[in-house]
């Protein structure tokens, strides 16, 4: 037992007690009422803590000094770096970041292109150009969360063309420079940054890690997913959805899977 705290309750009183702890692996979590009382189908509460695995990450690379600050402080991110020459359209990781190159078979994985030539670019590259201050960020969606910067300027970027599917999470007065492309079935989903955030002087910009999480997190949502796990008196329990979930992809189920009606 740990955390044991003592209590005192009047007859026809409630009382409320808050714990917060860290678990590092999966288990049930008990709560047992000391001496019981005359009620005993209530002396005692379970709940059951799923596994958290970070999301696998591998980055292509030929400064990894450069990524190592951006990545290696995020625990919910286990981070692997391979040289460019070691590319597998086949990684064994839930997504791959392919830093200033472009293989000529994609990823199987969602992917995350940083910087590529525009001749081997996913998307499709309209104009390259010089000194490109970013006019918009795309707030509609989450990938634009924490985005504001009106001055960030951009020493080189390569401008996209964007079809129907595509999201514009950044824009300047040519056009698109960073742009996400869900899945479809011409592959699995990806993410394409036109410049280089790990340069001088974007990687000392606040909009440079922000933007590089919201990525990650569009691409492997369950890496920074928060699980939060409450337990209630029998009866009816509400839920606060985010905006950016679908009520219609929303499951109710019981112990064994079986649906719950919810409205």
């Amino acid at each position: 037992p740990f955390a044991i705290r003592r209590l005192t309750i009047g007859p026809h009183e409630e009382s409320r007690v808050d714990y917060r702890f860290v678990a590092n692996s999966a288990g049930r979590l008990d709560l047992q009422l000391q001496p019981e009382d005359a009620l005993p189908s209530d002396n005692r509460a379970s709940v059951f803590i799923p596994v958290s695995r970070p999301a696998k990450l591998l980055v292509y690379s030929e400064r990894t000094d450069a990524w190592r600050p951006l990545l290696d402080p995020d625990k919910s991110l286990d981070v692997r770096y391979q040289a460019v020459k070691l590319y597998s359209p086949h990684p064994a990781a839930d997504a791959a970041v392919l830093d200033e190159f472009a293989p000529h078979v994609r990823p199987d994985v969602p992917s995350l292109w940083v910087d590529v030539p525009a001749h081997g670019s996913p998307l499709p590259v309209k104009t390259s150009a010089t000194s490109q201050l970013i006019t918009q960020w795309n707030t509609d969606r989450d990938l634009g969360a924490g985005l504001h910067a009106r001055d960030l300027l951009l020493p080189r970027a390569n401008i996209f063309q964007t079809f129907d599917k595509d999201f514009a999470v950044a824009s300047t007065a040519l056009g698109p420079v960073a742009v996400v492309r869900p899945a479809s079935d011409s592959g699995p989903k990806l993410a394409e940054v036109g410049f280089d955030f790990l340069a001088d002087p974007l990687r000392y910009r606040i909009s440079s890690p922000i933007l590089f999480a919201n990525l990650i997190r569009w691409l492997v949502p369950r890496a920074f997913r928060a699980v939060q796990i409450s337990a209630e008196p029998v009866g009816l329990a509400s839920i606060a959805l985010d905006s950016s979930e679908q009520p219609d992809a929303v499951r109710v189920s019981d112990s064994e899977g079986k649906a719950i009606p919810f409205l």
